[in-house]
């Protein structure tokens, strides 16, 4: 944008100096039509420019998307499958409630997950994404019954 702006001042001083020239009103004619030529040339080079940038980060955000999806989905997914699993099996009941919140936890994070990967895929701005308070305390509660000390501060 500052070199389009810059190319406009240019043409406007070199109209300013061949107007003020004893030729006529041709070459001011002529010129302002190259001035215009000049104009709309680099403002489409700056749309042009700028829609590809657009498109490079679409696409960064899609093999985000996608990576984040297949990678880490894949490896939670599996992990909650082997929780439900370690659940079922447990005949202690104690060990079983504790496979159950490890599923929830990992079954929760799928969620979030998937949350996140249809951010990217959506292109809305994170900023634009409701923050959700009470799934932050739920969090919270879940990392102090796993025996962590954990302090909520919320603001806003």
């Amino acid at each position: 944008m500052r070199g389009l702006l810059a190319a406009v001042a240019v043409v406007l001083v070199e109209f300013a100096v061949f107007a003020m020239m004893p030729t006529g009103p041709v070459p001011a004619g002529v010129l302002a039509l190259l001035a215009a030529a000049v104009v709309v040339a680099l403002w489409q080079r700056y749309r042009r420019a700028e829609r590809e940038q657009e498109a490079a980060v679409n696409r960064e955000r899609l093999r985000l998307a996608r990576d984040m999806h297949d990678r880490i989905g894949r490896r939670l997914g599996l992990a909650a499958v082997q929780a439900a699993a370690l659940e079922v099996r447990e005949t202690d009941p104690e060990r079983r409630a504790e496979a159950r919140r490890v599923g929830d936890s990992l079954r929760g994070a799928v969620e979030d997950l998937h949350g996140l990967v249809a951010v990217l895929r959506g292109g809305e701005d994170a900023a634009e994404v409701d923050f959700d308070h009470a799934a932050a305390a739920s969090l919270a509660a879940r990392f102090i019954e796993a025996g962590a000390q954990v302090e909520l501060r919320q603001r806003g």
